[in-house]
């Protein structure tokens, strides 16, 4: 552990899991305060995450202390990347971020009270670190407090002029009724909603399953997993389930969440039979649909749209504001959210020659 003074604020790199866990309190405050810390920035998916691809380097927490409380936590580790085929860097990340995960929203975590001393210690003791050659920061949101200062300081402390990548996802504010909701919908939204359901009574005894115990996760994991991998295999694709370490992720991960209430694991059962599966949280108020699968033979039912409505519906009842399709551009997630949330992806290096470079090739393959 090394650590700096400065005037009250002291900073901390934590580089065992023993300081990870021993934070865990303050990290869960720290979450409470800021009304823009997500569900990928709670402690639970930053601590499993890390359980489970840890080995990709070597953990790295930067705190910062305020009169010796903590009022800033940067969640990173350190790994070895490499560029343009010979080069090879000491490189800092977000945890959650480089594997085969999708996070959205990485950022520091910020009591929203601290002034801007503590956020321009915490990016300025990153852009120091000791053999650092590079940073790769994916996901942060537009308007972090972070991601400015960064910006503002990496060329005044030596590093290259940082290569930026914006990304969007569809987000959408929920009103507090399914009424009004249906009413913000358009005509012909409306009229699918209607035509769905019927369909589905149509066919015969329906239900919409909630599972709420680490036994029913268990038996909708699994049918999950060969509904998800069944779909995208007769598509020619490989899907989303085909690691093992992501599956032991996801199942750890879905546990912990159901412990937290903020998990939504809705199996929709026709017939007795189990013909689609929404895998989506609940927290701080916004809906987030992260996976699904359902049975190719019931595509004509729409089961993946069901399990939608259904996860809104009961969602608004809970009184969610916020619905949130996180990563991936496809064309039915415009039926749902007609508005935009930017994320940008950062990357910079020390070396001004390893920055052109990197530049000239992104030219190169967007061209």
């Amino acid at each position: 552990m090394s650590q700096v003074s400065k005037a009250t604020i002291r900073i901390e790199h934590l580089i065992s899991t023993d300081q990870f866990d021993a934070i865990e309190s303050d990290w869960n405050r720290l979450h409470s305060l800021s009304p823009s810390a997500g569900f990928f920035n709670s402690w639970y998916w930053n601590r499993l995450w890390w359980e489970h691809y840890g080995d990709m380097g070597t953990l790295h927490i930067v705190v910062v202390y305020n009169d010796d409380v903590i009022a800033a936590i940067a969640p990173l580790y350190r790994c070895t990347t490499r560029a343009l085929r010979f080069a090879s860097a000491d490189t800092v990340r977000f945890i959650g971020s480089g594997g085969n995960t999708s996070p959205d929203d990485l950022d520091v975590l910020l009591n929203p009270q601290a002034d801007d001393g503590i956020i321009k210690a915490l990016t300025d003791d990153v852009l120091k670190l000791s053999s650092l050659e590079r940073l790769q920061f994916s996901d942060l949101p537009e308007n972090s407090q972070f991601l400015q200062t960064l910006l503002e300081r990496a060329t005044e402390l030596g590093w290259s002029m940082p290569l930026l990548q914006n990304q969007t996802r569809r987000v959408q504010a929920l009103p507090n009724t399914i009424s009004a909701y249906e009413k913000s919908l358009s005509r012909n939204a409306r009229k699918q909603r209607k035509r769905r359901r019927r369909k589905l009574k149509e066919a015969g005894e329906f239900k919409f399953h909630r599972c709420r115990s680490p036994e029913e996760i268990d038996l909708a994991f699994a049918e999950l997993v060969t509904l998800h991998q069944t779909r995208h295999a007769s598509k020619g694709e490989q899907g989303s389930f085909g690691s093992e370490k992501y599956r032991r992720f996801h199942l750890a991960l879905m546990k912990e969440a159901l412990k937290r209430d903020e998990l939504r694991l809705i199996v929709l059962v026709l017939n007795e039979k189990t013909i689609g599966i929404e895998y989506s949280f609940f927290s701080k108020g916004t809906i987030m649909f992260f996976q699904n699968g359902f049975d190719p033979k019931y595509e004509a039912l729409s089961p993946g749209h069901l399990s939608m409505m259904h996860i809104i519906d009961e969602g608004i009842k809970e009184g969610a504001h916020t619905m949130d399709l996180l990563k991936g551009e496809y064309e039915y997630k415009l039926s749902y959210a007609k508005d935009q949330t930017l994320t940008v992806g950062v990357d910079a290096w020390r070396s001004q020659f390893m920055s052109l470079a990197s530049r000239a090739v992104r030219s190169i393959r967007a061209a």
